[in-house]
């Protein structure tokens, strides 16, 4: 719960939020929640560029006690420029985040989405062929170098159409 007193915990609890969020999404399959995820990442995004004004108002506020390590008050007030100046960057970007959260929101907004298919039309996938010793590692290779669609490229030269699945079908070789 946020202190509305604390600003290093609230910080913290913040990023674990959005910790929270990014495993949440991965969890969640319904495309009906897209919209209103939307809309409170466009809100935080705001509240981002905020916290960003506020912290190099604070940085300039106490500026008369910043100091190197050594004590050095010239250093100590050209970090809070650099820190300042960096701040400000943030902002921008952040303002550039918001317009495409805003973007995506208003894009998400038009979309009607249909009920879920039942699950008697579940896709189904069959082993097309299986790679070990240096054949895999030859493929696993390729997409290390060259990225997936090289090796996909590869292996599909391996399949010779209704056989595969025939025998895939077979030898129980299907996969939801």
């Amino acid at each position: 719960m946020a202190t509305f007193t604390d600003p290093r915990a609230d910080a913290a609890e913040a990023a674990e939020a959005v910790r929270g969020l990014a495993h949440a999404l991965r969890a969640d399959d319904q495309p009906d929640d897209i919209y209103d995820v939307l809309g409170e990442l466009l809100l935080l995004t705001r509240r981002l560029t905020d916290v960003s004004g506020q912290l190099a108002a604070k940085l300039e506020h106490h500026r008369p006690l910043a100091t190197d390590d050594r004590g050095n008050t010239a250093a100590g007030s050209a970090a809070v420029n650099d820190a300042v100046q960096r701040l400000a960057q943030a902002a921008t970007h952040l303002d550039q985040a918001e317009t495409s959260m805003n973007l995506a929101s208003e894009a998400a907004a038009r979309i009607a989405w249909q009920a879920t298919p039942p699950a008697s039309s579940a896709t189904r996938y069959v082993g097309i062929v299986f790679l070990q010793g240096e054949e895999a590692d030859r493929a696993l290779g390729m997409i290390d170098l060259r990225g997936p669609e090289s090796a996909i490229d590869h292996l599909t030269g391996y399949d010779v159409g209704s056989e595969t699945v025939d025998a895939a079908l077979e030898n129980g070789y299907v996969y939801d």
